[in-house]
């Protein structure tokens, strides 16, 4: 039963991403699993793609420099809680991106 479930699964995931991500390189992957209709390994090629390409290292640089850089002054138009937990969640996403040895220290 749970093999089952698990084929149906497979095949949800898979025209799902078909259907719903459309960058080339999605389509790469989703052709070059077509045989199998692996969803899973769809989805660890495209990550492990989205974490290594020269476009991630790219975005990962910006979001460290948005981190390090984030100053609320006086003309910021919100509530400062609103700041702080965007700037966790910017914090969250790099570490999220990068290895354990690459996290922020906590002091």
């Amino acid at each position: 039963m749970k093999l089952i479930f698990f084929v149906e699964m497979q095949k949800f995931m898979y025209n799902a991403f078909i259907g719903t991500l459309k960058t080339s390189m999605v389509q790469h992957f989703v052709h070059a699993h077509e045989a199998t209709g692996d969803a899973q390994a769809v989805w660890r090629d495209y990550s492990s793609y989205m974490r290594t390409s020269t476009k991630a290292d790219m975005e990962l640089e910006d979001l460290l420099s948005l981190i390090t850089s984030a100053r609320i002054t006086t003309s910021y138009r919100g509530p400062t809680i609103k700041f702080i937990t965007d700037w966790l969640e910017y914090i969250w996403c790099y570490e999220a991106l990068v290895p354990t040895k690459s996290h922020f220290q906590a002091t």
